[in-house]
């Protein structure tokens, strides 16, 4: 039952005339008046004020300093940062294609309304709109593409005037153009990284300028990573090179049998047939992270082309690579028809690091409500506790007992996420362990790659990816101690040398001189939630975007 008499408690004014939800929340200080609704789930901060007749739709996220006019629509995707302005009668349409006899599929549906933006009386803002930090619309605009910090826009549609005299002066230090997350953006999308045909390479080699083989996994992680910079930039470019890399996959990498190869060489042919294309050995976790992606894409753009591949390499990983206990088995022979495991090295192995591959089946489970895509993804989050120590670490090798952290993190990122949806606290809390126990080993100086618990020593190696997920799982669990040091860490692992094409890349260590594409997606996106921790996942909407 809404809030139906006049309340004031530690500051907060809500007009007897308006109607709050119960699961709202509402910060000190703010003043609600007559006629306003504010919705289930709902949170608007601090010393904010909603005026006469506000629509504050479910889920809706407002910051602190919030002054929101008479008769503004807000609806269901929408997140206000810190001291905006929004102007009475603007409204957030939430329909790309209103008509009076359809359906109306509003999923994947978002704004963001950055620290500062002021938006004019009865604007019209269209779905899938960010507006930039300090960034001013006037009023009676009509946005149709997002705008960057710093300037005025307006007409119909709205377009670029001139810079705020905010952008001239004192935001200089904040400027997107200079922040390593723009730098690293900027290199997935415009370095060459992603080839012309979609496909993503590993890394581009600084030392012989070349660019490595093309790899299926990290091809997952970029459509996950175009759609991240959709999410935090609204731009549809990002959805295109999305598509892209998409449509390589169903056209080149995927196999007849569901999953998808490897690793496609120049010289195909000639190259190792342990992860050739030509080899058609296909791996659990390549084909996982894959669906993964296909699964985000089919969210953002609602093609069911998308979800039938998601669907089928799903089915793949579970009635063909999933065992009795749970596990996957982690590489599937396609012209023997056989599944393989070895020890020689993690990757080879059934292990906890399969819990990633939940990430997908979970979603899929969300859409289709079929209990296989359910039981497979509890099943492989069971398997993975099973190899937890309880120090907190994974064994990643069944051989040395060793931990290697690029695995340890998968593990635990997969858990977290299959844990949070299903709601299944056990796989959160150990996740949350393994998390602790990262940091626990973590110094000023990062951490290393490999713990073996019979010296109980960490490696000398050290590797970009690893201090990103390690960062990135803290920020996720609020674990605020060391996470300055492993940010100026990761930092550290940015190139900004002679060649300025590959400038904003992350390399993958300090000797080999490669810059990494997995590596800079990690880096990406660990330093973006470190200051927008909802960005990888809006709890409110059970929305989630890992890479």
């Amino acid at each position: 039952m809404g809030k139906r008499k006049s309340e004031k408690l530690n500051g907060i004014f809500v007009d007897k005339r308006a109607v709050v939800s119960d699961t709202a929340e509402i910060g000190d200080g703010t003043k609600i008046w007559a006629f306003a609704q504010i919705g289930d789930n709902a949170k608007i901060g601090r010393n904010c004020v909603i005026g006469n007749g506000v629509y504050v739709d479910r889920n809706v996220i407002v910051g602190n300093n919030v002054k929101i006019h008479n008769k503004a629509l807000l609806y269901d995707g929408l997140i206000v940062e810190d001291n905006c302005y929004i102007g009475p009668g603007v409204c957030f349409t939430n329909d790309k294609h209103p008509t009076y006899n359809n359906t109306r599929d509003l999923r994947g549906i978002s704004w963001r309304i950055r620290k500062g933006a002021s938006v004019g009386a009865n604007s019209t803002i269209l779905p899938d709109i960010n507006i930039g930090s300090n960034a001013f619309v006037g009023a009676g605009s009509v946005v149709t593409r997002s705008v960057p910090d710093g300037v005025i826009v307006c007409g119909n549609p709205a377009r670029i005037q001139r810079k705020t005299e905010r952008s001239q002066s004192n935001m200089s230090d904040i400027s997107v153009e200079k922040s390593p997350v723009d730098l690293a953006a900027k290199w997935i999308v415009s370095s060459g990284i992603q080839s012309g045909k979609g496909g993503f390479f590993a890394w581009f080699n600084l030392l012989d300028g070349n660019y490595s083989y093309l790899y299926s996994e990290i091809t997952g992680y970029g459509i996950t990573s175009l759609l991240f910079l959709y999410k935090m930039f609204g731009e549809k470019a990002y959805i295109d090179k999305a598509e892209l890399a998409a449509d390589w996959i169903t056209s080149t990498s995927m196999h007849p049998c569901g999953g998808v190869r490897s690793r496609l060489f120049d010289d195909d042919e000639r190259e190792d047939k342990s992860y050739s294309f030509t080899g058609e050995r296909i791996f659990s976790f390549d084909t996982g992270m894959a669906l993964y992606g296909m699964f985000n894409l089919y969210k953002i753009t609602g093609k069911a082309k998308y979800l039938e591949v998601s669907e089928t390499m799903a089915d793949f990983l579970i009635d063909k690579m999933q065992n009795q206990d749970g596990s996957l088995s982690p590489v599937y022979d396609a012209k023997k028809g056989v599944v393989i495991e070895s020890d020689d090295k993690w990757s080879n192995q059934k292990g906890g690091f399969h819990a990633k591959v939940s990430m997908g089946m979970t979603e899929l489970y969300r859409i289709k409500r079929n209990n296989k895509y359910r039981d497979a993804a509890v099943r492989l989050c069971e398997y993975a506790v099973t190899t937890q120590k309880e120090s907190g670490r994974f064994v990643t090798n069944k051989t040395d007992k060793t931990t290697h952290l690029h695995p340890h993190c998968y593990a635990a990122e997969g858990l977290w996420y299959t844990g949070t949806l299903f709601k299944i606290s056990s796989f959160v809390e150990s996740a949350k362990k393994a998390t602790e126990w990262a940091f626990e080993n973590t110094s000023t100086n990062g951490i290393n790659e490999l713990y073996n618990p019979l010296t109980k020593t960490f490696s000398s190696s050290q590797r970009s990816d690893i201090i990103a997920q390690v960062l990135r799982l803290g920020i996720i669990f609020s674990i605020g101690r060391k996470t300055e040091e492993l940010k100026s860490v990761l930092s550290g692992y940015q190139y900004s040398g002679e060649d300025t094409g590959q400038k904003g890349g992350f390399l993958y260590d300090k000797e080999s001189q490669c810059v990494n594409s997995w590596c800079t997606m990690f880096a990406m996106q660990a330093l973006t939630s470190y200051q927008h921790k909802d960005l990888i996942f809006e709890k409110e909407q059970l929305t989630y975007l890992l890479i």
